[in-house]
């Protein structure tokens, strides 16, 4: 991602026009057991976009950061069918920290037409309040 970064952004702050949309996640934000390699590569690309947003805050090109909660796709069913962190097993965050694909892409296409910096799909919103505690 840092190497991408450095090969597109330049030409797109020459141009003064493009967008850059990194995915980092909720992971690199609240501590969960088991999930230490994971959680500290999201903390990276979280701390690193927003690295680059606040270099590149004058500039026409839209940087966002994109932090989902667990997205139920392939890779969160493989966790769950492994020795996963004990949050996982429960019905809250089933029912209220995971989020669609689709959400995150809807999410996603509005932060980009709006101008955010920060978004946080859905569940996220509440899972980044609650960092604030912990």
């Amino acid at each position: 991602m840092v190497n991408v970064c450095q090969t597109v952004v330049p030409d797109m702050l020459q141009r003064n026009y493009g967008d850059v949309i990194i995915y980092g996640s909720t992971a690199g934000m609240i501590v969960t057991a088991k999930f230490g390699a994971y959680g500290a590569t999201k903390c990276a690309n979280n701390f690193y976009t927003k690295v680059l947003i606040e270099e590149n805050k004058k500039s026409k090109v839209r940087i966002l950061l994109v932090c989902p909660p667990a997205v139920d796709m392939p890779l969160l069913k493989q966790a769950e069918a492994t020795d996963q962190p004990d949050i996982f097993n429960n019905s809250f965050f089933n029912r209220y920290l995971t989020s669609s694909p689709e959400d995150v892409v809807k999410a996603v296409e509005k932060s980009i037409k709006n101008g955010k910096k920060v978004c946080n799909p859905r569940s996220a919103k509440i899972s980044s309040f609650l960092k604030r505690f912990m």
